[in-house]
């Protein structure tokens, strides 16, 4: 049963001041989730202006196309963010700010048929985009040898109990398959002894999602696209939520300041806007739990 379907984007003021939105602008929303940033955007454009929206997730884009689906200014592509240099090839140099949200949508996470959730019980799927032939955490934590889960915990978790974790998975699922996330935060729970605000299962539950999705890499194509699509002027703003991701984001806008790109035939600079972070305000944190670690950076085209 779904509880809660409702979703509120993070950094609402930050990113919009950060964009400096021309009227007639072309922007991409690399991440629409629910569309909370791009219902922003859509303000703050005139007739002439442009959104151009990705994600992977099916029901993502069916939630766009009531929303804005009537909106000539505005187009939803289902694919991951990872495509949008190819998708948008005729764009190129041509776009005045992409920004993508990390973060999972809150009907992801409170749909406990999707399988994030480690507070409601249901079939570990975890996948972006379930209309894919992909394999699930499911396929994976099922099939997968011990050093392989051992790994994946260790390397996209950070699990301090990685070994001892993919054991009892392993364990677990030699006397019946491992079905629900219930059961998976249950046997994670068991191996983490120390007490903490924040509930044991999480890492696990992050290390295989990044796994699933191949978040990591899909970040990685898509920062180099991004630098691609980019007018000159144009800036690139990413919230993160752990601390693997705004690695990714810090060492490749760092690359991007400090060599540059060619591109076309054309030597490209960047700089930096924020030299560290913007957090979330505390209003925003109380107002919004899942908003507490979210990191925005922006890298703008100098030339």
């Amino acid at each position: 049963m779904i509880e809660s379907m409702s979703h509120n984007s993070v950094l609402n003021s930050e990113l919009l001041r950060l964009l400096d939105i021309k009227k007639d602008g072309v922007y991409v929303d690399a991440t629409y989730g629910r569309g909370g940033h791009s219902k922003l955007v859509l303000g703050r454009i005139s007739k002439s202006g442009r959104l151009m929206a990705f994600d992977r997730d099916r029901e993502a884009v069916t939630d766009a196309l009531t929303k804005f689906g009537a909106d000539a200014r505005f187009s939803i592509n289902h694919a991951k963010f990872s495509c949008i240099s190819k998708s948008l090839s005729d764009f190129r140099s041509k776009i005045d700010g992409i920004y993508f949200d990390l973060g999972l949508s809150s009907p992801q996470i409170d749909n406990a048929e999707r399988g994030f959730s480690f507070k409601k019980s249901g079939f570990i799927d975890m996948r972006m985009d379930q209309s894919s032939d992909e394999d699930s955490a499911f396929d994976w934590l099922n099939s997968a040898k011990e050093y392989e889960i051992r790994d994946v915990l260790s390397k996209f978790g950070e699990q301090r109990y990685a070994r001892s974790i993919a054991r009892k998975i392993v364990s677990f699922r030699a006397l019946k398959s491992l079905d629900t996330t219930h059961e998976l935060a249950q046997i994670a729970r068991s191996c983490i002894k120390y007490r903490s605000k924040i509930d044991p299962a999480t890492l696990t539950f992050q290390a295989i999602r990044i796994y699933v999705n191949d978040e990591l890499n899909e970040l990685h194509q898509a920062l180099n696209s991004a630098a691609e699509l980019i007018a000159l002027g144009g800036k690139i703003l990413v919230i993160s939520f752990h601390s693997l991701e705004d690695r990714v984001v810090k060492h490749r806008f760092r690359y991007l300041e400090e060599n540059g790109l060619s591109k076309n035939g054309l030597e490209c600079t960047y700089r930096i806007i924020t030299k560290k972070p913007i957090r979330p305000s505390d209003l925003e944190k109380s107002k919004n739990i899942r908003s507490r670690s979210a990191k925005l950076r922006v890298i703008e085209r100098t030339q």
